[in-house]
């Protein structure tokens, strides 16, 4: 199933949850005050769906597959993903980071036409969705990385 993250295809978060386990491909992750958030754009019924599939998952160890060259997945600790409404962000980024947004949706989407996907924001055709990382505690990541062999003591 991880595999099949780095093949898909389209603007929403790749992410794959099973057991206590949740595995997200090269998000686009926003920090804002006090959260952090995994950023999608969809269609406008994604948002619905998406609160109500979050709300059925529970507390999950998190591993993270971040963009940057020679990735691999990186355990970030036990996070609740919760469903998060939020202003859309696409008006106030810089020239810099929407284009390096954009270059990241086109490695994905080599169809892609830029212009086009600027124009479906602008009209609602695609909407920003976002789920919020909670943190689930320090002690309890700990625990699950020692007993995985992802952390080792001294």
């Amino acid at each position: 199933m991880l595999p099949r993250l780095e093949r898909m295809r389209g603007y929403e978060t790749r992410i794959h949850a099973e057991s206590d386990c949740a595995f997200v491909y090269q998000p686009f992750i926003l920090e804002g005050p006090g959260a952090t958030y995994f950023v999608e754009w969809s269609t406008p019924d994604r948002p619905e769906r998406l609160a109500k599939w979050t709300r059925g998952l529970g507390d999950l160890h998190l591993f993270v597959w971040p963009y940057k060259p020679n990735g691999g997945w990186y355990y970030v600790g036990l996070h609740s993903l919760v469903y998060a409404e939020m202003e859309s962000r696409w008006p106030i980024l810089d020239r810099s980071n929407k284009r390096q947004l954009l270059d990241n949706l086109r490695s994905r989407n080599p169809d892609m036409n830029p212009v086009q996907f600027r124009n479906d924001i602008r009209e609602g055709r695609k909407v920003q969705v976002c789920l919020r990382l909670e943190s689930k505690g320090l002690m309890e990541s700990e625990d699950f990385a020692k007993e995985s062999g992802l952390l080792f003591e001294e």
